[in-house]
């Protein structure tokens, strides 16, 4: 096989021969940039060189510098391969070691809220630790045996970007490990001063209702200011990250207001195509200004919830109101669930691929697996695009989906216990969530 390959280069002339054909120099640079020229580049690397070679690894190092020519250059490979994209091309021929030097140069590249059809793609979970069993000293601290080795900067990030999967398979929290590990001590100590200050003020909340012959639970003008600064301090768009936790609690404490930088800052990414929360997908074109207002902000109805600072009619008004279903592993009565206001719509076509994935997660048991939501962004749908993606469970993060059958009509649900900051912190001494109410989410997309 080997032979057969070195026969194809040496007729067409040789490597160098090749990067004419494609219009790229001899190191694979395709300048200007030509995402059609480069997916072909890829395509032809499977056929043409042996794993070893230099060539699949600068093409994607010399010609792709941000995600916006990825995604270009995915959706051309697609055309060329019946669907499959970089990460599952890339996958069928190339070793894990080159795959991972490869995923190495695009974390620099590529955002993190991209990783999951793009590096995870390249590079899936059981490949990865394959790899890092074999270096002792990362593998030690990936599994918290020797969690004070020092490890560069990209190994550090590679860690963090797995961790979800190991979390799933270990039933252990990255943030568990991650906030001793990384930031020992510090994240501790200002945690507990946010603490210490809610406590004070629902002390004199408490003290005064008393006094003053008022329901126990209603607010003082005093918290509701620290409520609403809490709101203000924290990110739109999921939890923040070890270093992004110590920017909040700063923030806290100096009472900014960081939600008329945030939506600039994306604003701005938006109109560059790089914007990570846009979460741009091939084919999917960018927003409008109100539209990135309406992502960032339609998070912001969660946040009061769970701070206690919503409309008192929240349950009729706004994005989400009370659900007409609760899960059937729900135990108190008195729990209320609620709903998007607008319930995503699917095609049959796309509820039917959506429901046989669902179903595939199902626990032995019949119970479904809190955060197997993640199969909609790690699976390639055939039906489901990445703008139906973007619309399912967008303010929720990781959920859990669920499948059944009532009254004869099949059903895809969704469930969320939503949270403010990551639960893990309360094992951490840092027990923010006792200050707030979880918002609890249900709702079922029915079969059309």
């Amino acid at each position: 096989m080997i032979r057969l390959k070195q026969l194809l280069v040496e007729q067409l002339g040789g490597r160098d021969a090749v990067f004419k054909q494609s219009g790229a120099d001899r190191y694979g640079v395709v300048s200007p940039f030509n995402a059609k020229k480069i997916a072909k580049l890829i395509y032809d690397s499977k056929s043409f060189f042996n794993d070893d070679e230099v060539l699949i690894k600068n093409v994607i190092v010399k010609n792709i510098k941000n995600i916006k020519q990825y995604g270009d250059v995915n959706t051309e490979l697609q055309k060329l391969t019946s669907g499959r994209g970089i990460g599952m091309y890339l996958q069928s021929f190339l070793n894990n070691v080159d795959r991972m030097e490869i995923v190495t140069y695009l974390l620099g590249v590529i955002p993190k809220e991209q990783w999951n059809w793009t590096i995870k793609k390249i590079m899936p979970y059981e490949d990865f630790t394959n790899i890092i069993k074999k270096n002792p000293s990362l593998w030690d601290k990936w599994t918290g045996k020797s969690p004070n080795t020092p490890i560069s900067k990209s190994d550090l990030i590679l860690l963090q970007m797995y961790a979800p999967e190991y979390n799933a398979k270990y039933k252990m929290s990255f943030w568990d490990n991650a906030i001793d590990i990384f930031l020992p001590g510090t994240p501790i100590k200002d945690g507990y001063s946010i603490i210490n200050k809610f406590s004070d003020i629902v002390k004199r909340r408490i003290e005064y209702n008393k006094k003053n012959n008022l329901p126990m639970d209603k607010f003082t003008k005093e918290e509701i200011n620290y409520r609403t600064r809490i709101l203000n301090a924290t990110p739109s768009h999921g939890y923040p990250s070890m270093w992004g936790f110590l920017e909040v609690i700063k923030n806290i404490k100096s009472g900014k207001n960081i939600r008329p930088d945030e939506l600039t800052k994306y604003k701005n990414f938006n109109k560059r195509s790089t914007n990570p929360d846009v979460i741009w997908q091939p084919g999917r074109l960018n927003r409008t200004d109100q539209e990135m207002e309406q992502l960032l902000w339609g998070r912001d109805e969660l946040k009061k919830m769970w701070l206690g600072i919503d409309d008192p009619d929240g349950l009729n008004v706004g994005n989400y109101v009370k659900s007409e279903f609760k899960p059937s592993s729900s135990k108190d009565p008195k729990a209320i669930y609620i709903r998007p206001k607008v319930i995503p719509k699917l095609t049959k076509p796309q509820f039917d691929e959506l429901y046989a994935m669902v179903l595939s997660t199902k626990n032995p048991d019949g119970t479904f697996p809190g955060g197997n939501s993640s199969i909609i962004w790690d699976h390639d749908f055939k039906t489901i695009q990445a703008s139906t993606k973007d619309i399912l469970g967008r303010d929720l993060g990781n959920f859990k989906l669920g499948a059944g059958i009532e009254n004869g009509k099949k059903y895809i649900s969704i469930y969320d216990e939503w949270d403010l900051f990551p639960p893990a912190l309360k094992d951490k001494g840092i027990n923010i969530q006792e200050f707030g109410t979880t918002p609890l989410i249900y709702y079922r997309i029915v079969q059309p």
